[in-house]
């Protein structure tokens, strides 16, 4: 099946109005798979950034093309409600937000147009906020240095405690990574762990599971049982479980994506 015939059934973008009668558009695409994607379904919906995406069944040979209009009319309504959250989200550029959640921590977001004070962020247990000292046109490139800083800072803690806790004593070079395909990775051969830049955004006790998991693959290559018994025991966290926070960011993780790169 070529995409100009899903293209006859799928709108090419749809329309997404918010609170202020702006309207976004928002790509639509189709992704073909040779894997069956669910025992009892022939069609999978999931929206990846910024864009809609159909996956359909290649080995479906009884698949028409009003099966797949009907499942998109279903699920038109709930496309629409991510996109709305996710607007309402991002309707700033992150330099323009007086307020950032921080690894779960509101911080307030200071700039100002001068540039003889250097930038900083302050979290004395009473106040937690960004200053950011520079040229106007440099201040989102200044306060996404900041909250890398302040990502490395927390990852570097978090991956010393827990590389303590199982006793590896070889020193381990962490970096921020500009990526946004996963969330961190390990280079055991190196010893070298990378961590998304995205992170810092997300509540803390995320961040400490994937260090967690990188950590793990210091030790072991693969996700077999072995593996995820030593997450398991290096992220003690009482409040939230593994499963859980995994599934977080399943369910959030493309929002902060978006929220980062906008």
């Amino acid at each position: 099946m070529a995409n100009n015939i899903f293209q006859t059934v799928l709108p090419e973008s749809i329309e997404i109005v918010d609170a202020k009668g702006t309207i976004h558009e928002v790509k639509v695409s189709v992704k073909y798979t040779k894997q069956n994607l669910f025992k009892t379904k022939k069609m999978k919906l999931s929206i990846k950034h910024n864009a809609v995406v159909v996956a359909v069944s290649m080995r479906e040979s009884n698949f028409n093309l009003l099966q797949l209009e009907k499942f998109w009319n279903l699920n038109q309504g709930w496309i629409k409600s991510v996109f709305s959250k996710r607007i309402l989200l991002c309707h700033l550029p992150l330099a323009e937000k007086k307020v950032l959640s921080l690894l779960g921590e509101p911080f307030n977001i200071h700039l100002e147009n001068r540039t003889d004070k250097r930038s900083y962020i302050l979290d004395d247990g009473k106040c937690k906020a960004v200053y950011i000292f520079s040229r106007t046109q440099h201040f989102d490139r200044m306060l996404r240095r900041q909250l890398r800083e302040l990502l490395y800072t927390s990852s570097l803690s978090i991956m010393n405690k827990f590389l303590k806790d199982i006793d590896i004593k070889t020193p381990v070079e962490l970096k921020i990574a500009g990526f946004t395909s996963c969330w961190g990775n390990c280079q055991s051969n190196n010893m070298k762990i990378k961590i998304s830049e995205v992170l810092v955004l997300a509540p803390r006790r995320v961040l400490e599971y994937v260090i967690a998991h990188e950590v793990s693959h210091l030790v072991h290559a693969h996700h077999q049982k072995d593996f995820w018994i030593l997450v398991n025991s290096i992220y003690n966290e009482e409040e939230r479980s593994v499963d859980d926070v995994k599934r977080w960011l399943k369910k959030c993780g493309d929002d902060l994506i978006v929220q980062w790169q906008n």
